[in-house]
C-alpha cells in the first residue's frame, strides 16, 4: 500500500501543470478508495493485534490414549440414508 502512496506523490510531483494536471487529480481520486479501505480494514481488523495460538500458545501432550470398539458391521443395504437417524434434529441443551 506504501507503494500506492509513493506512485500516486510521484505522479502528483511530476504533473507541475498544463494538461497532465487533470491526469493526477483523476489518479488521486482513483486511489483514494482502496486506500480508505485499506485504512479501515487495518484499523478495524486489528490485524496486528491478534493472538495466534498456534504460534503463540504453548501446549504439550502427555499419554494420550484411546480405544474404539467396533460393533458390528452392515453389508448389501440399498439405501444411502440411515433408519431412524437423529441428523436433522437439533438437539436440546
Amino acid at each position: 500500500m506504501t507503494g500506492a502512496v509513493v506512485l500516486a506523490a510521484d505522479v502528483l510531483a511530476s504533473s507541475g501543470g498544463g494538461d497532465g494536471s487533470g491526469k493526477a487529480i483523476l489518479l488521486a481520486l482513483l486511489l483514494a478508495g482502496p486506500l480508505f479501505y485499506g485504512w479501515v480494514h487495518l484499523r478495524y481488523r486489528n490485524t496486528d493485534k491478534r493472538h495466534h495460538h498456534e504460534s503463540e500458545t504453548r501446549s504439550q501432550m502427555l499419554d494420550v490414549q484411546a480405544q474404539d470398539t467396533h460393533i458390528g458391521s452392515r453389508t448389501g443395504l440399498t439405501s444411502a440414508r440411515m433408519k431412524g437417524a437423529n441428523s436433522r434434529k437439533v438437539r436440546a441443551p
